[in-house]
């Protein structure tokens, strides 16, 4: 890897197949490698989204505008989703059933105070606290992949 660092910024070269290492290597070793990166340019990274979900769960969160004519021109998102995926059952190239996983807490770095918490397809809306920042839940259980909108 080659870095550059111009002003206040810092640029990352990385000269690698990422294909062949993904099918060499696996899925472990292929997120680290990025992962490890990514804690050279942002340090602080890994204090934004805590959890106790174990690491096989991925969890992606993305700011999210709704998907209608009306917000089109809209510049500000309408929230943030909590992508979560359970590859519990994924091995190498090989897939079984993933393990149900109870009670996932997550405390995640926000810059808004949510209105609402609720997950993609399911009714009703999850618990949440505010403080400082930082927006704290739990999810009572996590089959093969969730959805949790936080919106503002």
């Amino acid at each position: 890897m080659g870095l550059k660092t111009y002003g206040k910024s810092t640029n990352a070269l990385l000269p690698i197949n990422l294909g062949r290492l993904y099918y060499q290597h696996g899925y472990q070793q292929h997120k680290n490698l990025l992962l490890d990166v990514l804690d050279r340019l942002y340090p602080s990274a890994g204090r934004l989204v805590q959890t106790n979900a174990p690491d096989r769960v991925e969890v992606i969160v993305q700011e999210f505008t709704e998907n209608t004519p009306q917000k089109m021109q809209q510049s500000s998102s309408d929230g943030w989703i909590v992508h979560l995926i359970n590859l519990t059952g994924f091995s190498g190239n090989t897939y079984f059933s993933p393990v149900p996983l109870p009670q996932l807490r997550f405390q995640i770095a926000c810059p808004f105070k949510p209105s609402r918490i609720h997950v993609l397809g399911q009714q009703g809306s999850l618990p949440f606290s505010y403080q400082k920042g930082t927006v704290t839940f739990t999810l009572p259980s996590l089959a093969s992949f969730a959805g949790i909108v936080l919106a503002r």
